[in-house]
């Protein structure tokens, strides 16, 4: 009879599952190995979840299922050790130590890893001890080698994005009232928010009301809503990330999340977060309104200062005869 295995497939993101190598690929490969060594394939478990994380929604879900019919299969197989985990050598050995409990054995498709042996077998005796894997070192190595990559990687793409922030570049998705658009700067791909055709009216009226001064924070929320706001739809997916299950948002604005826009300095083209130092930048696109305009909207709250010298400082609780300063990250006001 033969014996019964299970496949694990994985890609770090949505993303790399279309462009790099698919899921559907890996699994194309790990049931030609199957077939190769005559083994059964019970269940495939795939997902678009990065290798660094130890809790994964479908490799969770196999290990269940592997503590579940721990009579039943033998072997998982995987593409590669990088597949499996970049959690580094400590992670990969835990979770071939779990496996192991319920008797069952890692394979991957390049061969690395290789069955283990008994090292009294021509003794004829058995223990704990002396069953040992002849590929141990090289498979702690390409554990080793998949974390490394993941840090690599990690640092070149990061430490760049970092710097463009400092540069006054956007990265990420958008402000809501604001979309993304890529321009060319030296013959290099760059991008800047700019207003929002259709959503970045609800926004630019928020500020210019309340800088008005004419009304309470209730009249501009009406005002608001009556042209037609409603919050961002937003997609839900499921756990393992590959398909929409709902959508959320489409709700009318409210006060809390009106002040809580105000104080955003995005939109009067001022950048102010982790990756600055906390330090305001003037960014490389001018914002939804004026500085003038933030301000007044803010009424002190949080003040944008420009200085001739082109540097920025952001002042919170701002009076003309008292000034009190606190860097962005001590400041309650922010939560993004």
């Amino acid at each position: 009879m033969n014996k019964k295995c299970v496949i694990y497939c994985r890609v770090s993101t949505t993303k790399q599952a279309q462009e790099g190598e698919s899921l559907e690929t890996q699994e194309k490969i790990c049931r030609g190995i199957a077939e190769s060594r005559h083994l059964e394939v019970l269940d495939i478990f795939s997902e678009p979840f990065s290798g660094r994380k130890d809790r994964r929604p479908a490799f969770d879900e196999m290990m269940k299922f592997l503590k579940k019919h721990s009579n039943d299969v033998s072997y998982v197989i995987v593409r590669m050790i990088d597949r499996f985990t970049r959690g580094g050598s400590l992670s990969y050995e835990a979770i071939k130590a779990d496996m192991a409990k319920y008797g069952v054995e890692l394979i991957d498709s390049t061969g690395v890893i290789q069955p283990s042996k008994n090292t009294l077998e021509h003794l004829g005796i058995e223990y704990e001890w002396s069953k040992h894997a002849p590929s141990e070192i090289a498979e702690i190595v390409m554990a080793n080698y998949g974390k490394t990559e993941v840090t690599n990687i990690l640092t070149r793409l990061i430490g760049r994005e970092i710097e463009l922030v400092r540069e006054g570049y956007q990265i990420g998705q958008p402000n809501d009232g604001m979309i993304n658009k890529r321009i060319f700067v030296d013959g290099k791909k760059k991008v800047i928010q700019v207003p929002d055709p259709e959503r970045g009216k609800f926004y630019k009226a928020m500020f210019e009301l309340r800088a008005s001064g004419r009304y309470t924070d209730e009249e501009i929320v009406s005002k608001v809503n009556a042209m037609g706001f409603r919050t961002k739809l937003r997609n839900v997916w499921d756990k393992n990330h590959s398909k929409v299950i709902s959508s959320v948002g489409g709700k009318p604005l409210n006060t809390k999340k009106l002040q809580k826009n105000i104080l955003q300095p995005n939109y009067c083209g001022v950048i102010c977060e982790r990756w600055t130092n906390y330090q305001p930048i003037k960014a490389k696109y001018d914002g939804l309104v004026s500085i003038d305009v933030f301000n007044r909207a803010n009424k002190g709250k949080i003040f944008v200062k420009e200085y001739k010298d082109g540097t920025l400082q952001l002042l919170y609780d701002y009076q003309p005869d008292k000034i009190i300063l606190k860097r962005q990250k001590d400041n309650p006001l922010f939560s993004f």
